[in-house]
């Protein structure tokens, strides 16, 4: 055990922002922050109450043997620690190549007055600048941040890191998973300097699942819910409100039907659509896979890495699981896994750097225009579109928004994907 904190001599500033070394004079800032319960629930984990004075110090003299240790400072004032470490947990290096220097961040923001203002997401930027810039990291990771804390997850998301595994915990434990996240360096290529991996992202719904039932329960709960404010209210209706929806792009079609009828009344909109939220779920049917897209999910998997694109929760796995299919995916990333969703790009490419590919060098196959098509190819990612379901008719509306490929149905994806990746 180090008897000293080894320091460094980098000062890092973000306007009035500053991380400077940290040194021996520092204990009576980090001290309190490190018997407080909150802040190590967030920082430590749950099992963590109270670092006693030698214990923390042990903790940060080992920790600056292999790391860039500072306070953070706000207008000169202390508000919080962290630190830039080579990396050193196992776990990590058991899925990536020996011969990368990879990193580790972690931060700790210990004046909670500031928790939810944006600092930590500042600070995980100046050390990834840094990092990257000076230190020459190939990668760098945030390590076992907590399903229950978002906050430490969206301020890495927000510096370009994405989900580089799920880490199961225990039973019996508050936690349930944890997150390594990674940012790998700007144009790191692989072993022809090409980018590593193509690969192709599939939506869910309309290209995985077949939503036609599901659409028709959506229709009744709305007819049932409408009726009661729009005399002779029917399925047909909705049908005819949702059409309108897709020309208009609306990102949200249910909403827009809802909405529709109850504008400008906000809080009778929100009541309304909650409980047809509800009654959906009630009635809601299994999960059914496309006819077809089993085979073609194979086909795919024997050329490229394929990742889930849809927004699903993690049940959507047990259906791959029954039909065979879930070993087929490199990545089982699911909506909830990210904080962001369609159509921002940036959760596209989360994925897509998840499964250590660069987007350009990927496919996304979805069946909407607004959501899979756009966002994909603002990340130069090529494009299939299956025209199936609600937004089967939605049509571009300038070249831009054309995919490299159009199917009615999932049979013949994986020949149309080999055809736009030039690998036919």
């Amino acid at each position: 055990m180090a008897d000293r904190l080894k320091v460094h001599a980098i000062t890092l500033r973000d306007g009035p922002l500053v991380l400077r070394p940290m040194t021996e004079d520092d204990w009576p800032i980090l001290l309190p922050w490190n018997q407080d319960p909150e802040v190590l629930h967030f920082s430590e984990g749950e099992d963590v109450q109270a670092w006693s004075p030698e214990e923390m110090q042990g903790m940060y003299r080992d920790v600056s043997e292999q790391a860039f240790t500072f306070i953070a400072e706000l207008d000169g004032r202390p508000v919080g620690e962290c630190w830039l470490q080579r990396m050193n947990l196992p776990r990590v290096f058991s899925r990536h190549p020996e011969d990368l220097d990879l990193r580790r961040i972690d931060v700790m923001i210990g004046e909670k007055a500031l928790w939810g203002r944006g600092w930590g997401t500042r600070i995980i930027g100046l050390l990834t600048r840094f990092g990257f810039d000076v230190c020459g990291a190939d990668g760098i990771f945030g390590c076992g941040v907590a399903d229950y804390n978002p906050r430490s997850r969206r301020a890495f998301e927000k510096n370009g890191y994405v989900v580089d595994q799920v880490v199961s915990e225990g039973p019996g434990r508050k936690t349930k998973e944890c997150y390594d996240l990674v940012r790998w360096r700007e144009g790191r290529p692989g072993e022809n300097g090409r980018p590593k991996t193509r690969a192709v992202l599939l939506d869910v719904g309309g290209v995985l699942l077949d939503e036609a039932e599901h659409e028709q329960v959506r229709a009744e709960v709305t007819a049932e819910l409408l009726g009661n404010l729009v005399p002779g209210y029917s399925v047909g209706d909705y049908f005819a409100a949702i059409d309108e929806a897709v020309r208009a792009f609306a990102p949200a079609a249910y909403k827009y039907v809802f909405w529709k009828h109850l504008r400008p009344d906000r809080e009778r909109f929100d009541a309304l659509y909650a409980r047809a939220t509800a009654l959906y779920r009630e009635r809601m049917p299994p999960f059914k896979l496309m006819d077809g897209i089993a085979g073609e999910v194979r086909a795919l998997s024997a050329d490229f890495r394929l990742g889930i694109a849809g927004q699903y929760r993690s049940d959507i796995l047990d259906t791959l699981d029954a039909s065979g299919i879930r070993d087929c995916f490199a990545s089982l990333l699911t909506q909830e896994h990210f904080a962001i969703t369609k159509p921002d790009p940036r959760y596209l490419e989360q994925i897509a750097r998840a499964m250590d590919a660069d987007p350009a060098a990927c496919i996304m196959v979805g069946d909407r225009i607004d959501k899979d098509v756009i966002p994909a190819r603002q990340l130069g990612m090529k494009t299939v579109r299956i025209r199936v379901g609600l937004h089967r008719n939605q049509q571009p509306r300038t070249p831009d928004e054309i995919p490299d490929a159009e199917l009615d149905g999932v049979i013949g994806l994986a020949e149309a994907v080999r055809q736009v990746a030039g690998s036919a």
